[in-house]
């Protein structure tokens, strides 16, 4: 799990005007709303990291991500990080989001390698439509918003990942509780019940991730990166007004092998009210700024 920074303490965030249900809903009620089209990919790599989904750190297996299919300077950008495993999730992750642009027909080399980065490290390619790339641990995604001409303004998308393994020996315990405390130190005072409310450490820990990715997922969306609001950003209630924007998502639980997303939206339901697979899974939010539906391209999922 990313290391939440030390500055996002409760004590310096601004008050923020948030709408708030004592219900727990875990996709939003998209209204008479027109619903924009998202599309979701991704993938399960062998990446590794901490030995939850793949091979070992040391493994022979780990093989430098292949770059003739990815945006031009890519390779040189990837070499800044110096781990194998966040070298193969980031290009498995550009590779998901490629996969969706061709199924969406914006796809052309020349669009593909005008990728650059905005002000807080958002990708964006001209005329492609908004999108968003995350990874976790041995897991790759990418989130496709379309470009329409006709709209007045652009559907923002924003995903976010977190990976969570059971914490069985000692040392995963202590590490796990360090987490879940980082976690609470960037919730609303009702989000902090809800995962108080957890029957024991791995029911806490789901919860927790769940509404960290959807704060996140939300401030991808915006292209803001992290901010101090994001402890009075209640993400137990969709849609939520953040930023002069109305915000909705969609959380999804994944286990390697996952295809089906309908599973993935369910399992996330069921395990937000009950206790948490005893396998490694991960949290999976998408988030957009207007009612969206949800899809994997049906030329390959069907």
């Amino acid at each position: 799990m990313k290391r939440k920074p030390a500055r996002f303490s409760r004590s310096t965030c601004a008050s923020r005007s948030i709408f708030f249900r004592p219900d727990f809903l875990p996709d939003p009620m998209a209204g008479d709303a027109p619903l924009a089209p998202l599309t979701l990919e991704w993938q399960f790599v062998r990446d590794g990291s901490r030995g939850r989904f793949g091979a070992p750190g040391s493994s022979p297996d780990l093989h430098e991500p292949d770059y003739r299919n990815l945006p031009a300077g890519f390779q040189k950008e990837n070499e800044a990080y110096l781990l194998p495993a966040d070298r193969i999730r980031r290009a498995a992750a550009r590779e998901c989001l490629r996969s969706l642009l061709i199924h969406s027909g914006t796809f052309t080399e020349a669009r593909w390698n005008n990728w650059h980065l905005g002000t807080y490290g958002k990708p964006a390619i001209p005329g492609a439509g908004d999108f968003s790339l995350t990874h976790a641990a041995g897991f790759a995604a990418a989130l496709l918003a379309p470009a329409h001409a006709e709209e007045s303004s652009p559907i923002l998308a924003g995903l976010d990942a977190e990976s969570l393994a059971p914490a069985s020996a000692r040392s995963e315990r202590d590490e796990a509780e360090r987490e879940l405390h980082d976690l609470m130190s960037v919730m609303t005072t009702e989000e902090m019940k809800y995962i108080e409310a957890a029957s024991g450490l791995e029911n806490a820990r789901a919860r927790a991730y769940a509404l960290w990715t959807r704060k996140e997922a939300v401030l991808k969306a915006g292209g803001w990166g992290l901010r101090d609001e994001i402890a009075d950003l209640n993400v137990l209630e969709s849609p939520l007004v953040f930023l002069g924007r109305e915000w909705h998502w969609k959380t999804l639980l994944l286990q390697p092998g996952s295809e089906m997303l309908s599973d993935a939206m369910e399992a996330a339901r069921k395990t937000l009210s009950g206790p948490v697979p005893q396998q490694s899974m991960v949290w999976l939010t998408a988030a957009s700024d207007r009612p969206f539906t949800l899809s994997r391209p049906a030329s390959r999922y069907s």
